[in-house]
């Protein structure tokens, strides 16, 4: 993850930490405490702009998932597709590693390539993996 390069897409959403894990960041709200993923500039709950970036939770608990069978660019099906939600009370939906998974269960945020296109490469992205 260290030498990993991230889309422009992804810069301020999906960065590695001081020791080259993932993490998300999402924004805070200093005003309200609401917390966001993806970030936003002001926040939606009480329209506050004093929002600042907050690193969220890597563990989640899986709440539902399906398997999609359409192509996607860059992608073959079938790939999983899951929403998480986070300790904070955020839903993240997110790829998920091959695997088997149950519903309720918890999953980890994890890093690494999540297609390979012709026009832009591997692109290295998050998705979520069964937790310890």
């Amino acid at each position: 993850m260290k030498d990993a390069v991230l889309p422009e897409a992804l810069s301020g959403v999906f960065e590695p930490d001081a020791a080259g894990g993932p993490v998300l960041i999402g924004s805070h709200c200093r005003e309200c405490g609401a917390d966001h993923f993806p970030p936003k500039p002001a926040c939606p709950d009480c329209a506050c702009s004093t929002v600042e970036p907050t690193e969220l939770p890597r563990d989640g608990t899986l709440h539902s998932w399906t398997i999609v069978r359409i192509p996607a660019p860059g992608i073959e099906p079938p790939f999983l597709l899951g929403e998480i939600h986070l300790p904070n009370g955020l839903r993240v939906t997110s790829r998920l590693e091959p695997g088997d998974y149950e519903l309720g269960q918890t999953v980890r945020l994890a890093a690494g390539m999540v297609r390979q296109d012709d026009g832009m490469g591997q692109l290295t992205g998050y998705f979520f993996g069964v937790g310890d």
